[in-house]
């Protein structure tokens, strides 16, 4: 089991740079969070909706510095080659989900926003073109996901 991860662009107007989930804001045609998953996922990596097998939406949480999520998990075919949209994503690429168990390539911070302490874990990961560090909620909703398949 692989999971599929984006750099953001440089130029995007938040999260510039940083690993992180093909998705996005919610547009006036979604009626869902599945659609504007697949909708987002479209638009910046050319995955067709047609081609991804829904199985779970997570509940909401939120970002710093207070963005909603929504984590909607699904399958794609494993020969899927993205096309990126080099104004939203500079790269996509893949990596194993059990990475996200390895204590080798992680590490663990406590970082502090707006008072309070959060534990952090940062993963070294290996993007097609360079290594790129995987944090936040990315690594967050992986590292859990990764602990509920492999049964960890």
């Amino acid at each position: 089991i692989h999971v599929l991860l984006t750099v953001r662009s440089k130029s995007t107007l938040t999260h510039k740079g940083l690993v992180a989930f093909p998705g996005g804001i919610k547009s006036k045609v979604d009626t869902s969070s599945v659609d504007t998953a697949l909708r987002e996922a479209h638009e910046e990596i050319g995955l067709s909706p047609n081609d991804v097998e829904v199985l779970s939406v997570l509940p909401m949480t939120w970002t710093v510095p207070n963005f909603s999520v929504v984590p909607v998990i699904g399958l794609i075919p494993s020969d899927f080659e993205p096309v990126v949209d080099k104004k939203e994503v500079e790269e996509a690429f893949s990596v194993p989900l059990v990475e996200f168990l390895n204590n080798s390539s992680c590490r663990k911070e406590v970082h502090f926003y707006y008072g309070w302490g959060i534990f952090a874990y940062f993963f070294e990961l290996n993007a097609s073109s360079t290594s790129v560090w995987c944090y936040g909620l990315t690594a967050y909703l992986c590292q859990m996901v990764a602990a509920i398949v492999y049964e960890k």
